[in-house]
Protein backbone atom coordinates (compact mmCIF):
# COMPACT_ATOMS: atom_id res chain seq x y z
CA UNK A 1 0.00 0.00 0.00
CA UNK A 2 1.58 2.92 -0.86
CA UNK A 3 1.91 5.49 2.14
CA UNK A 4 0.30 9.21 1.67
CA UNK A 5 3.82 10.33 3.30
CA UNK A 6 5.56 9.80 0.26
CA UNK A 7 4.13 12.31 -1.08
CA UNK A 8 4.49 15.18 1.53
CA UNK A 9 6.34 17.73 0.41
CA UNK A 10 10.03 17.51 2.09
CA UNK A 11 11.08 19.33 4.98
CA UNK A 12 7.14 18.35 7.08
CA UNK A 13 7.95 15.18 8.38
CA UNK A 14 10.22 14.22 11.44
CA UNK A 15 12.57 11.11 11.01
CA UNK A 16 10.58 7.85 12.36
CA UNK A 17 13.74 7.42 14.65
CA UNK A 18 12.70 10.96 16.00
CA UNK A 19 9.26 10.57 16.68
CA UNK A 20 9.90 7.11 18.46
CA UNK A 21 12.44 9.12 20.43
CA UNK A 22 9.95 12.25 21.37
CA UNK A 23 7.31 9.24 22.45
CA UNK A 24 9.50 7.35 24.30
CA UNK A 25 10.52 10.42 26.59
CA UNK A 26 6.95 11.47 26.88
CA UNK A 27 5.01 7.96 27.21
CA UNK A 28 7.46 5.26 27.81
CA UNK A 29 6.31 1.39 27.87
CA UNK A 30 5.51 0.16 31.43
CA UNK A 31 8.74 -1.23 32.61
CA UNK A 32 9.67 -4.73 33.08
CA UNK A 33 8.93 -6.38 36.63
CA UNK A 34 11.94 -7.35 38.07
CA UNK A 35 12.97 -11.35 38.10
CA UNK A 36 12.92 -13.22 41.06
CA UNK A 37 16.66 -13.25 40.92
CA UNK A 38 16.57 -9.46 41.13
CA UNK A 39 14.12 -9.02 44.10
CA UNK A 40 16.69 -11.87 45.98
CA UNK A 41 19.45 -9.79 45.34
CA UNK A 42 17.55 -6.68 46.17
CA UNK A 43 16.22 -8.27 49.66
CA UNK A 44 19.82 -9.34 50.43
CA UNK A 45 21.24 -5.58 49.71
CA UNK A 46 18.51 -3.99 51.44
CA UNK A 47 19.08 -6.62 54.83
CA UNK A 48 22.86 -5.51 54.50
CA UNK A 49 22.05 -2.00 54.57
CA UNK A 50 19.67 -2.38 57.88
CA UNK A 51 22.97 -4.61 59.62
CA UNK A 52 24.81 -1.68 58.98
CA UNK A 53 22.50 0.61 60.48
CA UNK A 54 22.17 -2.21 63.79
CA UNK A 55 25.98 -1.33 64.32
CA UNK A 56 26.01 2.47 64.08
CA UNK A 57 27.59 2.27 60.39
CA UNK A 58 25.26 4.60 58.95
CA UNK A 59 28.24 6.43 56.22
CA UNK A 60 28.22 2.68 54.63
CA UNK A 61 24.54 1.75 55.16
CA UNK A 62 23.74 5.12 53.05
CA UNK A 63 25.49 3.80 50.50
CA UNK A 64 24.06 0.12 50.51
CA UNK A 65 20.86 1.67 50.53
CA UNK A 66 21.27 3.82 47.30
CA UNK A 67 22.49 1.07 45.67
CA UNK A 68 19.34 -1.18 46.86
CA UNK A 69 17.45 2.09 45.71
CA UNK A 70 18.58 1.61 41.88
CA UNK A 71 15.88 -1.31 41.44
CA UNK A 72 12.45 0.47 42.81
CA UNK A 73 13.75 4.05 40.99
CA UNK A 74 13.99 1.64 37.55
CA UNK A 75 11.09 -0.98 38.11
CA UNK A 76 9.47 0.96 40.86
CA UNK A 77 5.85 1.01 38.87
CA UNK A 78 5.83 -2.77 37.85
CA UNK A 79 6.85 -3.35 41.73
CA UNK A 80 4.63 -1.03 43.33
CA UNK A 81 1.30 -2.92 41.63
CA UNK A 82 2.04 -5.78 43.64
CA UNK A 83 0.93 -4.42 47.39
CA UNK A 84 3.24 -6.66 49.38
CA UNK A 85 5.95 -5.43 47.14
CA UNK A 86 5.31 -1.56 47.76
CA UNK A 87 5.31 -2.34 51.14
CA UNK A 88 8.86 -3.87 51.12
CA UNK A 89 9.75 -0.58 49.00
CA UNK A 90 8.60 1.76 51.24
CA UNK A 91 10.02 -0.29 54.33
CA UNK A 92 13.70 -0.06 52.38
CA UNK A 93 12.82 3.30 52.11
CA UNK A 94 12.47 4.64 55.81
CA UNK A 95 15.50 2.61 56.64
CA UNK A 96 17.44 5.01 54.81
CA UNK A 97 15.76 7.44 56.57
CA UNK A 98 16.25 6.07 60.09
CA UNK A 99 20.54 6.20 59.24
CA UNK A 100 19.95 9.73 58.35
CA UNK A 101 18.00 10.34 62.07
CA UNK A 102 20.22 8.17 64.00
CA UNK A 103 23.23 10.23 63.41
CA UNK A 104 21.83 13.03 64.26
CA UNK A 105 20.45 14.66 60.61
CA UNK A 106 16.43 14.93 60.96
CA UNK A 107 15.98 17.39 57.97
CA UNK A 108 17.99 14.95 55.92
CA UNK A 109 15.84 12.30 57.02
CA UNK A 110 12.13 14.03 56.94
CA UNK A 111 13.05 14.78 53.17
CA UNK A 112 14.17 11.27 52.43
CA UNK A 113 10.57 10.12 54.66
CA UNK A 114 9.02 12.66 51.71
CA UNK A 115 10.98 10.63 49.15
CA UNK A 116 9.40 7.83 50.31
CA UNK A 117 6.13 8.79 50.44
CA UNK A 118 6.40 9.97 46.80
CA UNK A 119 7.97 6.60 45.73
CA UNK A 120 5.10 4.80 47.32
CA UNK A 121 2.70 7.13 47.14
CA UNK A 122 -0.18 4.95 49.47
CA UNK A 123 0.01 2.46 52.07
CA UNK A 124 1.25 1.98 55.70
CA UNK A 125 4.88 0.30 56.80
CA UNK A 126 5.30 -3.30 58.08
CA UNK A 127 4.34 -3.28 61.65
CA UNK A 128 7.26 -3.48 64.27
CA UNK A 129 9.89 -2.80 61.50
CA UNK A 130 10.43 1.16 62.22
CA UNK A 131 11.62 3.31 64.97
CA UNK A 132 9.09 5.73 66.88
CA UNK A 133 11.49 8.17 65.15
CA UNK A 134 10.62 7.83 61.56
CA UNK A 135 7.19 7.04 62.46
CA UNK A 136 6.70 10.17 63.74
CA UNK A 137 8.23 11.90 60.65
CA UNK A 138 6.23 9.86 58.38
CA UNK A 139 2.84 11.07 60.35
CA UNK A 140 4.38 14.77 60.22
CA UNK A 141 4.35 13.90 56.17
CA UNK A 142 0.80 12.18 56.12
CA UNK A 143 -0.83 14.51 58.29
CA UNK A 144 0.70 17.65 55.85
CA UNK A 145 2.08 18.76 58.83
CA UNK A 146 5.70 19.10 57.74
CA UNK A 147 5.17 22.07 55.90
CA UNK A 148 5.25 20.95 51.98
CA UNK A 149 2.24 22.23 49.90
CA UNK A 150 -0.20 19.17 48.91
CA UNK A 151 -1.37 19.26 45.20
CA UNK A 152 -4.46 17.00 43.18
CA UNK A 153 -4.22 15.06 39.76
CA UNK A 154 -7.22 14.82 37.75
CA UNK A 155 -6.61 12.26 35.09
CA UNK A 156 -9.33 11.98 32.33
CA UNK A 157 -9.94 9.44 29.43
CA UNK A 158 -12.01 8.18 26.73
CA UNK A 159 -14.23 5.96 29.34
CA UNK A 160 -14.99 6.72 33.48
CA UNK A 161 -13.90 4.19 35.60
CA UNK A 162 -10.55 3.03 34.39
CA UNK A 163 -8.16 2.29 37.57
CA UNK A 164 -5.48 5.29 37.96
CA UNK A 165 -2.08 4.20 38.93
CA UNK A 166 0.09 6.86 40.46
CA UNK A 167 3.82 5.55 40.62
CA UNK A 168 2.10 1.88 40.41
CA UNK A 169 -0.35 2.57 43.44
CA UNK A 170 -3.63 2.20 42.57
CA UNK A 171 -5.24 5.36 43.81
CA UNK A 172 -8.62 5.83 42.58
CA UNK A 173 -10.42 5.69 38.94
CA UNK A 174 -11.06 8.22 36.15
CA UNK A 175 -12.06 10.91 36.11
CA UNK A 176 -11.80 11.28 40.05
CA UNK A 177 -9.25 13.74 41.32
CA UNK A 178 -6.21 11.65 43.34
CA UNK A 179 -5.63 14.40 46.59
CA UNK A 180 -3.32 14.90 49.14
CA UNK A 181 0.11 14.16 46.41
CA UNK A 182 3.42 15.68 47.21
CA UNK A 183 5.14 18.13 44.61
CA UNK A 184 6.84 15.90 42.35
CA UNK A 185 7.03 14.52 38.79
CA UNK A 186 4.86 10.90 38.69
CA UNK A 187 4.34 7.67 36.56
CA UNK A 188 0.48 8.01 35.29
CA UNK A 189 -0.76 5.05 33.99
CA UNK A 190 -4.57 4.40 33.38
CA UNK A 191 -5.54 0.43 33.27
CA UNK A 192 -9.73 -0.13 31.94
CA UNK A 193 -9.17 -3.75 31.79
CA UNK A 194 -7.86 -5.44 34.42
CA UNK A 195 -3.63 -6.34 33.90
CA UNK A 196 -3.28 -4.34 30.86
CA UNK A 197 -1.82 -0.99 32.14
CA UNK A 198 -1.67 2.03 29.08
CA UNK A 199 2.05 3.53 28.64
CA UNK A 200 3.56 5.27 31.71
CA UNK A 201 3.00 9.15 31.09
CA UNK A 202 4.61 11.69 33.71
CA UNK A 203 2.64 14.16 35.34
CA UNK A 204 4.48 17.25 36.93
CA UNK A 205 2.08 18.06 40.60
CA UNK A 206 2.47 21.36 41.98
CA UNK A 207 0.83 22.58 45.85
CA UNK A 208 -2.90 22.94 43.37
CA UNK A 209 -4.48 21.08 41.00
CA UNK A 210 -3.22 19.03 37.91
CA UNK A 211 -5.09 17.94 34.91
CA UNK A 212 -3.91 14.57 32.34
CA UNK A 213 -4.99 13.47 29.66
CA UNK A 214 -4.62 9.94 28.24
CA UNK A 215 -6.10 8.38 24.49
CA UNK A 216 -9.06 5.84 24.28
CA UNK A 217 -6.41 3.00 24.79
CA UNK A 218 -4.27 4.20 27.51
CA UNK A 219 -1.65 4.41 25.07
CA UNK A 220 -1.90 0.51 24.85
CA UNK A 221 -2.05 0.55 21.39
CA UNK A 222 0.63 2.41 20.62
CA UNK A 223 3.95 0.51 19.09
CA UNK A 224 7.28 1.44 18.30
CA UNK A 225 8.65 -2.15 16.96
CA UNK A 226 9.14 -1.02 12.84
CA UNK A 227 7.63 2.52 13.20
CA UNK A 228 5.33 3.99 15.23
CA UNK A 229 2.08 2.64 14.76
CA UNK A 230 -1.10 2.06 16.41
CA UNK A 231 -2.49 -1.46 16.50
CA UNK A 232 -5.93 -2.98 17.95
CA UNK A 233 -7.28 -6.02 18.42
CA UNK A 234 -10.71 -5.32 16.43
CA UNK A 235 -11.87 -3.38 13.76
CA UNK A 236 -14.71 -1.83 16.85
CA UNK A 237 -11.72 -1.22 19.14
CA UNK A 238 -9.73 1.06 16.42
CA UNK A 239 -13.34 2.48 15.39
CA UNK A 240 -14.00 3.88 18.96
CA UNK A 241 -10.62 4.63 20.13
CA UNK A 242 -8.25 5.84 16.66
CA UNK A 243 -9.40 9.53 17.05
CA UNK A 244 -8.94 9.74 21.12
CA UNK A 245 -5.41 7.91 20.60
CA UNK A 246 -4.46 9.41 17.43
CA UNK A 247 -4.63 13.29 19.72
CA UNK A 248 -2.72 11.27 22.70
CA UNK A 249 -0.13 10.56 20.43
CA UNK A 250 0.15 14.03 18.58
CA UNK A 251 0.20 15.30 21.87
CA UNK A 252 2.73 13.19 22.96
CA UNK A 253 5.52 13.92 20.15
CA UNK A 254 4.66 17.69 20.45
CA UNK A 255 2.49 17.43 16.99
CA UNK A 256 -0.10 19.61 16.35
CA UNK A 257 -2.50 17.25 14.87
CA UNK A 258 -2.69 13.74 13.37
CA UNK A 259 -4.33 12.04 10.11
CA UNK A 260 -6.13 9.30 10.43
CA UNK A 261 -6.10 7.40 6.77
CA UNK A 262 -8.82 4.29 6.11
CA UNK A 263 -9.49 2.77 3.29
CA UNK A 264 -13.27 2.19 2.34
CA UNK A 265 -15.27 1.17 -0.49
CA UNK A 266 -15.69 4.82 -1.69
CA UNK A 267 -12.04 5.56 -1.64
CA UNK A 268 -9.25 6.39 0.86
CA UNK A 269 -10.66 8.71 3.74
CA UNK A 270 -7.60 10.97 6.04
CA UNK A 271 -9.19 12.91 8.86
CA UNK A 272 -7.76 15.23 10.77
CA UNK A 273 -8.05 15.05 14.68
CA UNK A 274 -6.23 17.90 16.88
CA UNK A 275 -3.87 17.05 20.18
CA UNK A 276 -6.47 19.31 22.12
CA UNK A 277 -9.60 18.15 20.67
CA UNK A 278 -9.60 14.17 19.78
CA UNK A 279 -12.53 14.80 17.29
CA UNK A 280 -12.79 15.26 13.15
CA UNK A 281 -11.79 18.59 12.21
CA UNK A 282 -11.92 17.99 8.49
CA UNK A 283 -11.22 14.96 5.90
CA UNK A 284 -10.46 14.77 2.66
CA UNK A 285 -11.32 11.90 0.01
CA UNK A 286 -8.63 10.63 -2.10
CA UNK A 287 -8.55 7.31 -4.64
CA UNK A 288 -7.17 4.03 -4.37
CA UNK A 289 -3.21 3.97 -3.15
CA UNK A 290 -1.87 3.42 -6.67
CA UNK A 291 -3.73 6.18 -8.15
CA UNK A 292 -1.91 8.87 -5.62
CA UNK A 293 0.51 11.61 -6.83
CA UNK A 294 2.25 14.77 -5.44
CA UNK A 295 -0.21 17.50 -6.87
CA UNK A 296 -3.24 15.20 -5.01
CA UNK A 297 -1.62 14.88 -2.24
CA UNK A 298 -0.56 18.17 -1.64
CA UNK A 299 -3.49 19.41 -2.18
CA UNK A 300 -5.21 17.32 0.03
CA UNK A 301 -2.41 18.39 3.03
CA UNK A 302 -2.67 21.51 2.49
CA UNK A 303 -6.61 22.04 2.51
CA UNK A 304 -6.58 19.47 5.90
CA UNK A 305 -3.54 21.91 7.13
CA UNK A 306 -6.05 24.30 6.85
CA UNK A 307 -8.96 22.58 8.11
CA UNK A 308 -10.86 22.18 5.32
CA UNK A 309 -12.31 19.27 3.36
CA UNK A 310 -11.72 18.01 0.11
CA UNK A 311 -12.81 15.50 -2.03
CA UNK A 312 -10.42 14.35 -4.82
CA UNK A 313 -11.46 10.93 -6.10
CA UNK A 314 -12.31 11.77 -9.82
CA UNK A 315 -9.21 11.47 -11.47
CA UNK A 316 -5.72 11.64 -10.26
CA UNK A 317 -4.99 15.63 -11.00
CA UNK A 318 -7.49 16.48 -7.97
CA UNK A 319 -10.19 17.66 -9.70
CA UNK A 320 -12.74 18.15 -7.07
CA UNK A 321 -15.98 15.81 -7.52
CA UNK A 322 -19.82 15.84 -5.85
CA UNK A 323 -22.66 13.75 -6.06
CA UNK A 324 -23.12 10.46 -6.64
CA UNK A 325 -21.09 9.97 -9.70
CA UNK A 326 -18.58 11.08 -7.75
CA UNK A 327 -19.18 8.55 -5.19
CA UNK A 328 -19.46 5.79 -7.94
CA UNK A 329 -15.84 6.83 -9.58
CA UNK A 330 -14.46 7.02 -6.03
CA UNK A 331 -16.00 3.39 -5.44
CA UNK A 332 -14.64 2.36 -8.59
CA UNK A 333 -11.17 3.45 -8.05
CA UNK A 334 -11.74 1.72 -4.47
CA UNK A 335 -13.06 -1.50 -5.71
CA UNK A 336 -10.47 -2.19 -8.91
CA UNK A 337 -8.34 -5.40 -8.73
CA UNK A 338 -5.40 -6.01 -10.71
CA UNK A 339 -6.28 -9.94 -9.93
CA UNK A 340 -3.32 -11.57 -12.41
CA UNK A 341 -0.84 -9.14 -11.65
CA UNK A 342 -1.01 -9.92 -7.61
CA UNK A 343 1.69 -12.30 -6.83
CA UNK A 344 -0.74 -13.94 -4.20
CA UNK A 345 -3.92 -13.83 -6.61
CA UNK A 346 -1.28 -16.08 -8.93
CA UNK A 347 -0.60 -18.21 -6.08
CA UNK A 348 -4.35 -18.79 -5.14
CA UNK A 349 -5.36 -19.08 -8.55
CA UNK A 350 -2.69 -22.06 -9.34
CA UNK A 351 -3.26 -24.10 -5.84
CA UNK A 352 -6.74 -23.87 -6.37
CA UNK A 353 -6.51 -25.05 -9.60
CA UNK A 354 -5.02 -28.20 -8.71
CA UNK A 355 -7.47 -28.93 -6.21
CA UNK A 356 -10.02 -28.06 -8.64
CA UNK A 357 -8.02 -30.79 -11.09
CA UNK A 358 -7.93 -33.50 -8.42
CA UNK A 359 -11.42 -33.11 -7.58
CA UNK A 360 -12.48 -33.57 -11.22
CA UNK A 361 -10.24 -36.36 -11.97
CA UNK A 362 -11.75 -37.77 -8.95
CA UNK A 363 -14.93 -37.62 -10.52
CA UNK A 364 -13.94 -39.63 -13.60
CA UNK A 365 -12.93 -42.43 -11.82
CA UNK A 366 -16.14 -42.09 -9.65
CA UNK A 367 -17.77 -42.22 -13.71
CA UNK A 368 -15.66 -45.29 -14.74
CA UNK A 369 -16.41 -46.89 -11.32
CA UNK A 370 -20.02 -46.61 -11.54
CA UNK A 371 -20.46 -47.90 -15.45
CA UNK A 372 -18.35 -50.98 -13.98
CA UNK A 373 -21.52 -51.40 -11.21
CA UNK A 374 -23.65 -51.37 -13.60
CA UNK A 375 -22.33 -54.62 -14.77
CA UNK A 376 -21.16 -55.93 -11.79
CA UNK A 377 -24.57 -55.02 -9.57
CA UNK A 378 -26.34 -57.99 -11.36
CA UNK A 379 -23.94 -60.46 -9.55
CA UNK A 380 -25.29 -60.71 -6.00
CA UNK A 381 -24.24 -64.45 -5.32
CA UNK A 382 -20.58 -64.29 -7.31
CA UNK A 383 -21.64 -67.57 -9.65
CA UNK A 384 -22.25 -65.29 -12.51
CA UNK A 385 -19.76 -66.00 -16.02
CA UNK A 386 -16.54 -63.51 -15.41
CA UNK A 387 -17.69 -62.37 -11.79
CA UNK A 388 -13.58 -61.68 -10.72
CA UNK A 389 -13.56 -59.57 -13.85
CA UNK A 390 -16.58 -57.24 -13.09
CA UNK A 391 -15.12 -57.05 -9.06
CA UNK A 392 -11.60 -56.43 -10.26
CA UNK A 393 -12.76 -53.34 -12.61
CA UNK A 394 -15.20 -52.25 -10.20
CA UNK A 395 -12.81 -52.12 -7.50
CA UNK A 396 -9.83 -50.67 -8.94
CA UNK A 397 -10.87 -46.85 -9.76
CA UNK A 398 -11.91 -46.88 -5.82
CA UNK A 399 -8.26 -46.04 -4.06
CA UNK A 400 -7.41 -43.46 -6.50
CA UNK A 401 -10.84 -41.60 -6.69
CA UNK A 402 -10.71 -41.14 -2.88
CA UNK A 403 -7.21 -40.55 -2.33
CA UNK A 404 -7.61 -37.88 -5.03
CA UNK A 405 -10.12 -36.20 -3.57
CA UNK A 406 -8.69 -36.35 -0.14
CA UNK A 407 -5.61 -34.56 -1.67
CA UNK A 408 -7.92 -32.04 -3.59
CA UNK A 409 -10.26 -30.86 -0.50
CA UNK A 410 -7.34 -29.24 1.42
CA UNK A 411 -5.22 -27.60 -1.61
CA UNK A 412 -8.31 -26.23 -2.97
CA UNK A 413 -9.07 -24.79 0.36
CA UNK A 414 -5.33 -23.58 0.44
CA UNK A 415 -5.49 -21.65 -2.81
CA UNK A 416 -9.16 -20.44 -1.48
CA UNK A 417 -7.99 -18.79 1.39
CA UNK A 418 -4.14 -17.30 -0.82
CA UNK A 419 -7.09 -15.72 -3.57
CA UNK A 420 -9.43 -14.31 -0.37
CA UNK A 421 -6.23 -12.88 0.99
CA UNK A 422 -4.72 -11.20 -2.46
CA UNK A 423 -8.91 -9.74 -3.16
CA UNK A 424 -8.26 -8.32 1.21
CA UNK A 425 -5.01 -7.10 -0.06
CA UNK A 426 -6.12 -5.18 -2.73
CA UNK A 427 -8.60 -2.49 -3.24
CA UNK A 428 -11.85 -3.45 -1.47
CA UNK A 429 -13.59 -6.13 -4.32
CA UNK A 430 -16.65 -4.90 -6.15
CA UNK A 431 -20.36 -5.59 -5.19
CA UNK A 432 -20.55 -8.01 -7.81
CA UNK A 433 -17.36 -9.94 -6.52
CA UNK A 434 -19.19 -10.23 -3.04
CA UNK A 435 -21.91 -11.32 -4.29
CA UNK A 436 -20.40 -14.34 -6.33
CA UNK A 437 -18.58 -15.26 -3.69
CA UNK A 438 -21.90 -15.29 -1.34
CA UNK A 439 -23.53 -17.35 -4.50
CA UNK A 440 -20.44 -19.45 -4.52
CA UNK A 441 -21.31 -20.32 -0.42
CA UNK A 442 -24.92 -20.83 -0.81
CA UNK A 443 -23.30 -23.56 -3.63
CA UNK A 444 -20.97 -24.80 -0.97
CA UNK A 445 -23.15 -25.55 1.64
CA UNK A 446 -25.69 -27.61 -0.39
CA UNK A 447 -22.98 -29.80 -1.89
CA UNK A 448 -21.90 -29.94 1.83
CA UNK A 449 -25.37 -30.81 2.90
CA UNK A 450 -25.90 -33.60 0.14
CA UNK A 451 -22.20 -35.16 0.69
CA UNK A 452 -23.13 -35.31 4.46
CA UNK A 453 -26.87 -37.24 3.39
CA UNK A 454 -25.38 -39.84 1.29
CA UNK A 455 -22.46 -40.52 3.42
CA UNK A 456 -25.08 -41.40 6.21
CA UNK A 457 -27.35 -43.34 3.72
CA UNK A 458 -24.25 -45.08 2.16
CA UNK A 459 -22.01 -47.32 4.12
CA UNK A 460 -19.75 -50.39 4.09
CA UNK A 461 -20.25 -53.87 2.65
CA UNK A 462 -20.09 -56.56 5.33
CA UNK A 463 -19.36 -59.75 3.88
CA UNK A 464 -18.25 -61.15 0.36
CA UNK A 465 -17.91 -58.15 -1.70
CA UNK A 466 -20.90 -59.18 -4.55
CA UNK A 467 -23.01 -56.75 -6.70
CA UNK A 468 -24.92 -56.13 -3.69
CA UNK A 469 -22.25 -53.97 -2.58
CA UNK A 470 -22.26 -51.33 -5.53
CA UNK A 471 -25.50 -49.39 -4.27
CA UNK A 472 -24.05 -48.17 -0.72
CA UNK A 473 -20.70 -48.30 -1.84
CA UNK A 474 -21.52 -45.47 -4.72
CA UNK A 475 -23.50 -43.28 -2.22
CA UNK A 476 -20.65 -43.34 0.29
CA UNK A 477 -18.13 -42.81 -3.04
CA UNK A 478 -20.56 -39.93 -3.92
CA UNK A 479 -20.81 -38.46 -0.55
CA UNK A 480 -17.06 -37.90 -0.01
CA UNK A 481 -16.28 -36.42 -3.59
CA UNK A 482 -19.46 -33.85 -2.68
CA UNK A 483 -17.55 -32.84 0.45
CA UNK A 484 -14.26 -32.88 -1.63
CA UNK A 485 -15.98 -30.58 -4.12
CA UNK A 486 -18.11 -28.15 -1.90
CA UNK A 487 -14.20 -27.56 0.44
CA UNK A 488 -13.17 -24.08 -1.65
CA UNK A 489 -16.32 -22.79 -2.05
CA UNK A 490 -17.30 -23.17 1.85
CA UNK A 491 -14.13 -21.65 2.86
CA UNK A 492 -15.44 -17.95 1.77
CA UNK A 493 -18.55 -17.44 3.63
CA UNK A 494 -16.61 -19.50 6.80
CA UNK A 495 -13.76 -16.85 6.33
CA UNK A 496 -16.12 -14.09 6.18
CA UNK A 497 -18.17 -15.29 9.16
CA UNK A 498 -15.19 -15.92 11.46
CA UNK A 499 -14.12 -11.99 10.10
CA UNK A 500 -16.89 -10.93 11.17
CA UNK A 501 -17.40 -12.45 14.59
CA UNK A 502 -13.97 -11.19 15.73
CA UNK A 503 -13.97 -8.16 14.66
CA UNK A 504 -10.87 -8.39 12.25
CA UNK A 505 -9.27 -11.20 10.87
CA UNK A 506 -5.96 -10.05 11.89
CA UNK A 507 -6.73 -7.32 13.54
CA UNK A 508 -6.24 -3.11 13.02
CA UNK A 509 -3.04 -2.07 12.74
CA UNK A 510 -2.44 2.34 12.58
CA UNK A 511 1.01 3.28 11.43
CA UNK A 512 1.95 6.58 12.33
CA UNK A 513 4.62 9.25 10.54
CA UNK A 514 4.89 12.73 12.24
CA UNK A 515 5.52 16.14 10.59
CA UNK A 516 6.96 18.95 12.17
CA UNK A 517 3.25 20.33 12.98
CA UNK A 518 1.21 17.35 12.05
CA UNK A 519 1.31 13.34 12.40
CA UNK A 520 -0.36 11.20 10.25
CA UNK A 521 -1.77 7.69 11.44
CA UNK A 522 -2.39 5.80 9.00
CA UNK A 523 -4.72 2.40 9.05
CA UNK A 524 -3.62 -0.83 7.68
CA UNK A 525 -5.92 -3.83 8.15
CA UNK A 526 -9.86 -4.28 7.61
CA UNK A 527 -13.09 -1.78 8.88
Amino acid sequence: MSRLSDEVPPGRLVSSAASEARLDRAAPLPPRAPSREELDAWRAQVRRGLRYVARGAYRAALRVFDAAAELPARAGVAMNRDRGLATEVLDACLWSARAYVERGDRARGLAQVRGCRVRVPRGAPTAGFHTPEVLSLLAEVDESSDGASRGSLRVTAARVGCVVRVNGVALGTTPAPVADLLPATYAVQVECAPGQPGRVLLAEVTGGASTLSVGGSAGRAVAVDGGLSLRYASAPAGAALRAEDAAFVARAVGAQSALLVEATDQGTRVERVDGDRPEVLASAWLGSPDSWDAATVTRAFSALSRGESIDLRCDAGGAGCDGAGAAARGHHAASRWDGPSHPKAWAGASTLGAGLAGTAASWVLYARRRRAGRVFRHDLTGSEPGFLDHQAAWLAPRPAMLSLAGAAAPVSALGASLLDGALRDASRPSRATRWTVAAAGVVGAGLAAWGVGELVAGGRCHGPVTGRCVGPAERFDRGALLLSSAAPLLYFPIAAWIRQAVGSSHGVELGLDVTHDQAAVWLRGAL
